[in-house]
């Protein structure tokens, strides 16, 4: 809900179509209760644009600062292990970073003394030409390279392993700034073109109130008033408007830039996996390669659909100026601009919320901790590139085939559940067919990739067959139940107290009706408790009344496992980011033809993987 676009532009066609007494009416029709969900993006828009500033863009300086620190440190122990060769151009990389760090930390320091210490301290740099983070960041990447080719000159032989990871680190960090940088002033015109679309509507609610009193109004005094105060409020909301207009068409602008950085950045990625495909695993090349299609599919819908944003709002703009200088031009130009503006503000709402489901990041920041993969370069220092390669695959895959299996357990919990909330009680075949009816769905709807698709099928027909389906459903929640619990997040979203709450909720909702729950809303004195609480009198309660059990048990299986699948989503994504990091490396190395040695072992590591995964939940 932060950018709700185009709601002032539907509102705009009125004065069109319609004449009289009826325009301004069904003009407030839409501006009143549209605005109240536009004060709250206006608001979420302020927000976002705030937290860019403080927070984001310096975290993400730091980020880079961390690796820079990184850089150092390995290309240090190829400097002394090669006896203390480059060590002037190693001191110039080191004079580099603390060069960044000191001018980050001097722009920190003016940023909490307030706004206009920030800028003055801004201004003053720009007029000294004094080099920004920006600029120094590129220069130590540059410094970089001229240490490794130092290495590579003076004794024929090529820098570590690890010093290539954490240089590739150190460029990717810095285009990650990059990209932070350009959505924070993106956010920034969305923060000024929000509050100001408000602004507008505000400006235009006033001016239909004014021109209903003028056209219900037989005095002329008062209709002459209402005439004068309608004509200035609409032509300063069109001023307002104007404003916000180019506000939201920039911020369009701005996205696609952003995207279009994105969609380079995963063809780039998808460049580097295929030189090395043929020491990956076919299974993991065809999951790499579907996933990098389907990224780059919704990169490409987010452009278009910036690109359809800022014509919108450019025609709205052109309209406005239009309706000041020339009204009968204004016309042809805002039916147009208020359609593309709608259909890109809903189409950006849906492609948004599908790429964070893609790539799992309404996981927990808990799940997150727990699942990502941390820095490889010490990895790198103990083992051979193609062995890391080998692991990294190997967890890809395993994260594919586990996303794959929650998928499956979310399917079969959605039949269920429809037959536990008071539904007929299903057979056997019919609880098949509609876990069979939900898996035929998944492709058209994109939660899988067809690799992934294809994979259910097999496991739904080896490991949950229609004689799976046998027994009452609590039977079947109590087997799904001592699945899920095997997963390794399942301990960390279990100990999560949003979690909990959320389960809590859910049970106490179902048990209030029940005879038998009664002790649990009640303290010992008989009184109703305030709140109820997962202590051990709650869980005590579960374990003495089985029926009130299966209800905590099936409210906590389909929360865990919704969890359990964003956490799979989020991992599958770090194993793949971590393998096109490993790929890169393997181009950047000198002998990159032998970087990575054919390794029969690897295919068979895969197939055992996923061997062992199937065999766990064999019944």
């Amino acid at each position: 809900m932060k950018n709700i676009d185009g709601i002032d532009d539907i509102a705009a066609t009125a004065p069109l179509v319609l004449t009289g007494l009826q325009r301004p009416l069904v003009e407030m029709s839409v501006l009143v209760p549209s605005s109240f969900p536009v004060a709250y993006a206006a608001k979420n828009a302020v927000i976002s644009a705030r937290n860019s500033y403080t927070q984001e863009y310096p975290d993400s300086v730091r980020r880079v600062l961390e690796q820079q620190q990184q850089v150092i440190e390995a290309l240090s122990r190829d400097c002394t292990q090669r006896g203390d060769i480059a060590t002037e151009e190693l001191q110039a990389l080191t004079d580099k970073h603390q060069a960044t760090r000191q001018r980050f930390e001097e722009r920190q320091r003016h940023r909490e003394k307030g706004i206009f210490a920030l800028a003055k301290h801004n201004f003053l740099s720009k007029w000294r030409h004094t080099p920004g983070v920006g600029t120094l960041s590129k220069d130590f990447i540059q410094q970089t390279d001229r240490v490794i080719a130092k290495l590579r000159d003076e004794r024929s032989e090529s820098e570590s392993t690890e010093s290539t990871y954490q240089a590739d680190q150190c460029v990717q960090r810095e285009h990650e700034r990059k990209q932070t940088k350009r959505t924070r002033l993106s956010r920034l015109f969305t923060g000024i073109g929000m509050p100001g679309m408000f602004t507008g509507m505000l400006g235009a609610k006033s001016g239909c109130a004014a021109e209903l009193v003028e056209l219900g109004t037989s005095d002329v005094a008062v209709k002459a008033a209402a005439a004068s105060t309608s004509a200035a409020l609409q032509t300063a909301t069109c001023g307002i408007m104007i404003g916000a207009q180019f506000a939201q068409g920039m911020s369009g602008a701005l996205n696609a830039r952003i995207h279009a950085a994105d969609h380079r950045r995963i063809r780039e990625d998808l460049a580097a996996v295929q030189d090395i495909s043929a020491h990956l695993p076919a299974h993991v090349r065809e999951v790499y390669e579907q996933d990098a299609k389907y990224r780059l599919a919704a990169s490409a819908r987010n452009q278009a659909l910036d690109g359809m944003l800022t014509a919108g709002q450019t025609l709205m703009l052109g309209a406005n100026v239009a309706a000041l200088t020339c009204p009968p031009v204004a016309a042809p130009l805002v039916v147009p601009g208020a359609i593309l503006t709608v259909a890109s503000s809903l189409g950006n709402a849906i492609s948004d919320w599908q790429c964070e489901t893609h790539l799992g990041e309404d996981a927990s920041e808990p799940v997150k901790q727990r699942i990502r993969l941390d820095n490889l370069g010490p990895r790198l220092r103990k083992q051979p590139l193609r062995e890391v390669v080998q692991d990294v695959s190997t967890q890809f895959a395993g994260n594919q085939e586990q996303l794959v299996r929650t998928q499956l357990w979310n399917d079969i919990l959605e039949v269920l559940k429809k037959e536990a909330s008071g539904g007929k009680r299903l057979s056997d075949m019919e609880r098949y067919q509609r876990v069979l009816d939900r898996n035929h769905r998944l492709l058209k709807s994109g939660k899988l990739l067809p690799s992934g698709v294809k994979r259910l099928n097999e496991l739904r027909e080896k490991h949950y067959p229609p004689t799976w389906f046998k027994g009452s459903a609590d039977e079947l929640q109590k087997r799904l139940s001592q699945e899920m619990l095997k997963h390794p997040a399942s301990d960390t979203i279990l100990d999560q107290p949003d979690f909990q709450k959320k389960v809590l909720k859910a049970t106490a909702s179902d048990l209030a009706g029940r005879s038998s729950a009664r002790p649990l809303f009640r303290d010992d004195t008989g009184q109703l408790r305030r709140t109820l609480a997962a202590d051990k009198s709650f869980f005590k309660h579960l374990e003495e009344n089985e029926s009130d059990g299966d209800v905590y048990r099936r409210r906590r299986n389909v929360y865990l496992a919704r969890e359990l699948r964003k956490a799979d989503r989020f991992a599958r994504a770090d194993s793949r980011s971590a393998l096109s990091d490993l790929a890169r490396v393997t181009m950047r190395r000198p002998e990159k033809a032998s970087a990575l040695e054919a390794d029969d072992r690897a295919k068979p590591q895969i197939a055992n993987f996923l061997a062992n995964a199937s065999g766990r939940s064999e019944s």
